[in-house]
């Protein structure tokens, strides 16, 4: 399977180069509140990121801590750090303080990707913990009403927000040159019997998924537009809401609000964002 994929392959070139054509303005990658994302600007706030985080001292293998709600801006620091060669790991939204604690000193993430809302809860733990945390990068709101300070934030960690990093870097980006069997990324298990444990994931296994999986049995097209009630940070989530269609130049609706069981998703059918019954087939599966 290896052998398929070459010697050098990035998870986030590989997905998204193909893309970067005279179309990339047009076609659209993702749909979110009343913004619409070209697959342009999606490139580029990934090589904008991706930079950003060069600039904070980020290298090959270090880890990206991230808790954030689904939003373009998950898309950006994952696919940005992969797209480095560092290890971006999403984690829940709805933990406590001391399970957000376990895993940043389990993963020794060098960097913290944090929803504003969620930092003032976490924050008060973490005096004399997390020593290998370097950087917090605080993401937009959600909210316009949300206010984040500097202050009191028990953290040697230096504390930027996602805009003021990214907004003057270049959107041009080399890709790390990473192996089919490098870590890509890791996603953590739900601890039902001990402490969460980290699956990895490699270079190659969102292409196998993509080549197998959604080739054969979804059958995604270019024409498709894709929407996820599995958050982003559940594994089955994190493709239908982002690699299914990013690998087949479709679209991902994204939704930040918390699932709930009835009416959710009905303003995203009302605007037509989900153009065929299929698209609800997804959703279902995201249940079984």
């Amino acid at each position: 399977m290896t052998a398929k994929y070459g010697r050098i392959l990035n998870v986030t070139d590989a997905l998204f180069s193909k893309w970067e054509d005279s179309e990339a303005d047009k076609r659209i990658a993702i749909y979110y509140k009343d913004e619409v994302w070209s697959y342009r600007k999606v490139i580029e706030e990934i090589n904008r990121v991706g930079n950003a985080l060069r600039e904070l001292g980020v290298e090959k293998e270090n880890r990206i801590l991230i808790i954030a709600y689904d939003t373009p801006f998950f898309i950006s620091i994952f696919y940005s750090a992969m797209k480095i060669g560092a290890i971006p790991v999403p984690v829940n939204t709805y933990l406590k303080p001391e399970e957000y604690l376990f895993l940043l000193e389990d993963t020794g993430a060098k960097v913290l990707a944090i929803e504003p809302d969620i930092w003032p809860k976490l924050s008060p733990y973490l005096k004399g913990r997390a020593d290998k945390l370097k950087h917090v990068i605080i993401l937009p709101s959600i909210s316009e009403t949300q206010k984040i300070t500097f202050e009191d934030h028990n953290h040697k960690a230096e504390l930027s927000f996602y805009h003021g990093l990214v907004s003057t870097a270049s959107t041009h980006l080399e890709a790390e040159k990473t192996s089919p069997n490098d870590m890509a990324f890791w996603l953590y298990t739900s601890g039902t019997t001990g402490h969460p444990k980290a699956a990895v994931h490699l270079h190659k296994d969102i292409l196998v998924v993509l080549d197998t999986y959604v080739k054969n049995v979804l059958k995604i097209s270019e024409k498709d537009r894709l929407f996820s009630a599995s958050k982003l940070f559940f594994a089955y989530g994190l493709g239908n809401g982002s690699y299914f269609a990013f690998g087949n130049g479709a679209s991902t609706v994204l939704m930040p609000d918390r699932v709930e069981p009835e009416g959710y998703w009905r303003p995203y059918i009302n605007t037509s964002l989900l153009s065929s019954l299929e698209c609800l087939l997804y959703i279902t599966q995201c249940y079984m």
